[in-house]
């Protein structure tokens, strides 16, 4: 994993999630709220900044890894109230599936468009709520942060099964990255 993926598995994901594909659909909401919201992509990707874009290879990615099993059909959810939000959601899943229907066609059926919405809003919502305190802005900053610090301690690492410590408090925009004595 790069510095990137924990920054992800840090801020995108929540603490009590389990790493099912719909917790990961949720995360694509949280990415929306994030790197979306605060301009991310156009900053560290100013050729390609539209998030459905940069996201379409995750999305089908997470197909794969349905390992032939429907996503979880979710709950209904109600349009975004931002407009911005609803449009990103609806580009990353028209995107997804095109692609996943155009190159893994064996796999498509496996997500319904309407289950990739809700979780995604879903996740957005959740976000939002967790981080009601600040800004996509100061949470994106630190995302920053994490990754940049979370890479050049698994550059140092002597292992490749190097494990760290992220601490983050979100109140003081404070990001403390270590690495793990797992022989302790």
């Amino acid at each position: 994993m790069e510095g990137l993926g924990v920054a992800h598995d840090t801020l995108e994901h929540m603490g009590s999630d389990k790493g099912t594909v719909e917790e990961e659909f949720m995360a694509f909401g949280a990415i929306v709220w994030i790197r979306e919201g605060s301009g991310w992509f156009q900053r560290h990707s100013p050729h390609q900044p539209d998030v459905a874009t940069q996201m379409e290879g995750d999305f089908a990615e997470n197909a794969h890894y349905l390992d032939g099993m429907k996503l979880r059909a979710a709950p209904a959810t109600r349009r975004l109230d931002e407009d911005w939000a609803e449009s990103a959601i609806e580009r990353c899943v028209e995107q997804g599936m095109r692609l996943l229907r155009s190159e893994f066609p064996g796999i498509s059926h496996l997500i319904e468009p309407q289950d990739a919405h809700s979780y995604m809003r879903m996740g957005y919502r959740r976000t939002a709520r967790r981080f009601a305190h600040t800004s996509e802005w100061r949470i994106a900053e630190l995302f920053d942060r994490i990754a940049s610090r979370a890479s050049r301690e698994l550059e140092d690492a002597e292992d490749e099964g190097a494990e760290l410590i992220v601490r983050v408090d979100t109140r003081r925009h404070q990001v403390h990255v270590e690495r793990s004595n797992r022989y302790d």
